[in-house]
């Protein structure tokens, strides 16, 4: 009982000090604005140069996507989130046996990832051609990765925060990994369908 009641109180001063984002937080949020401006930039062509409906709807959801990961870096609502979701454990008596949830919610994003990145890999090897549909589908698999990638960050599983979170910084190299080819991919989308 004392555990828990420590752990609570550990975890409502976290959150009053991750009260202000990072500078780190901040910076992410502003390349995912400027994600977010390009993939705009390429809907906007989309639109005007008529293309397939797929390929607005898809340049949409990056957008509408990265919007909302920028407004989740800046109001620090991933700390919220994982935050509640302990207390609601702690005060559950469940928080010792988390794993028991952790390690099948890790599981299911991971199938969830391989399938839809399976899929992406079928439709670029099979029937997708041409580089303005590749670039499309590209920057929907790497924002499926930062999805995923947040979701992994909320379900916390210390094994995983390990690999994320350790001396190889891999949540950093993923998270800007993802970004920045998202951004080429739009900019690519938008000089190929220039030139069409």
């Amino acid at each position: 009982m004392l555990r828990a009641e420590i752990a609570i109180i550990t975890i409502r001063t976290q959150m009053h000090m991750s009260a202000a984002p990072s500078t780190l937080s901040l910076i992410a949020a502003m390349f995912y604005c400027a994600v977010a401006a390009l993939g705009g930039l390429a809907l906007f062509r989309a639109i005007v140069q008529q293309q397939l409906p797929w390929h607005r709807w898809g340049w949409a959801m990056v957008v509408a996507l990265f919007v909302v990961l920028a407004i989740v870096r800046v109001f620090s609502v991933e700390d919220w989130i994982r935050g509640d979701l302990r207390e609601v454990l702690i005060q559950g008596k469940a928080y010792d046996t988390r794993r028991a949830v952790q390690g099948p919610l890790s599981a299911i994003l991971f199938l969830i990832s391989a399938a839809g990145f399976a899929s992406l890999f079928y439709y670029i090897r099979r029937g997708i051609e041409g580089r303005r549909n590749v670039a499309i589908l590209a920057a929907l698999g790497c924002t499926s990765g930062m999805l995923l990638l947040f979701g992994l960050r909320i379900v916390s599983l210390h094994s995983v925060d390990a690999l994320l979170f350790g001396p190889l910084k891999l949540n950093w190299f993923l998270d800007i990994g993802l970004s920045a080819t998202v951004a080429i991919c739009a900019v690519r989308y938008r000089a190929v369908v220039r030139r069409k």
